[in-house]
């Protein structure tokens, strides 16, 4: 588990510093534009997103971004995506490090009640949860040390996010 949060801290604090700028809204609207239509562009914005979240780059700004690149259809569409597969790579991690070290870790950390909300309701937990501004890598990373089904989990985060993205895309 400590291997797992000193890799996040270490890869968010080189990220920030060897990104620096490129991290800024404006920069990463002018290089999503020079790529034009290619198809690099939204691949890489759905890796950017699924990156940039586990160094707590917030998801807010992602879904702005891709409404001012696409516009409202596309933009929304690789959003969500990028959501998506953003938060099962995060789920994934969690399962990974360990259910009993990961959520032992969070319970310490105070967010005891929401992996038993977790545990016990599955995928309406999620719908929930993606409702309240909490951290999306500590969440992703909770519903992945919890016992909820893969598969609930997936439901309810692409559920639950869809009215956040919509909005911020817009």
């Amino acid at each position: 588990m400590w291997v797992l949060v000193a890799g996040v801290i270490a890869a968010a604090v080189a990220a920030r510093l060897w990104l620096g700028d490129s991290l800024d809204f404006s920069h990463a609207l002018v290089t999503l534009r020079a790529m034009g239509d290619s198809g690099w562009a939204p691949f890489a914005y759905v890796i950017a997103y699924a990156t940039g979240t586990m160094i707590f780059v917030p998801a807010i700004g992602f879904h702005a971004l891709a409404g001012v690149t696409w516009g409202m259809g596309k933009g929304l569409a690789l959003a969500w995506l990028g959501l998506n597969v953003g938060s099962n790579v995060q789920f994934a991690l969690g399962r990974w490090a360990g259910q009993k070290t990961v959520s032992s870790f969070l319970s310490d950390k105070g967010y005891g009640s929401l992996l038993r909300k977790l545990e016990g309701e599955g995928a309406w937990t999620m719908v929930w949860v993606r409702q309240i501004p909490l951290p999306f890598f500590v969440v992703n990373l909770a519903a992945g040390a919890s016992a909820m089904k893969w598969h609930h989990f997936a439901i309810g985060s692409g559920i639950g996010g869809l009215p956040s993205v919509l909005v911020s895309t817009y």
